[in-house]
């Protein structure tokens, strides 16, 4: 069995740990702006007591869904692991198959970073 690269373990783990993290970041600021907004919206009487807490959640609101539209944060999370999902399977062959070749390898790397290159506005 054939070992990879270093440089393309490393891209392997880099491409889940940023799927990971947008992912992550896509629900934090979903469930807090919908939680928010809710709240906002149904002022519950229990709360109604305390001084500009419903122009703080509305803030917090809007916070969120302005992230959630300049940073697209669940583009960017599907876009990581379309690419780790094809480098995987390419690592995979790589490692399984005599005949897969190392520029194989390459071109499933060179892929991945077209799928994420547009989900990137940099």
């Amino acid at each position: 069995m054939k070992t990879l690269p270093n440089e393309i373990e490393q891209l392997l783990l880099a491409w889940d740990k940023y799927f990971h993290t947008w992912w992550a970041v896509h629900y934090t600021l979903g469930i807090t702006g919908t939680i928010s907004a809710i709240s906002v919206a149904s002022q519950p009487k229990f709360l109604l007591g305390i001084p500009y807490l419903f122009d703080g959640f509305a803030w917090i609101s809007a916070v969120c869904i302005a992230l959630m539209t300049f940073l697209m944060p669940s583009r960017r999370a599907k876009a990581y692991v379309n690419a780790w999902r094809i480098l995987n399977d390419a690592c995979n062959r790589y490692k399984m198959d005599e005949n897969y070749q190392i520029s194989e390898l390459l071109n499933a790397v060179k892929k991945g970073e077209e799928i994420i290159a547009p989900s990137d506005p940099s």
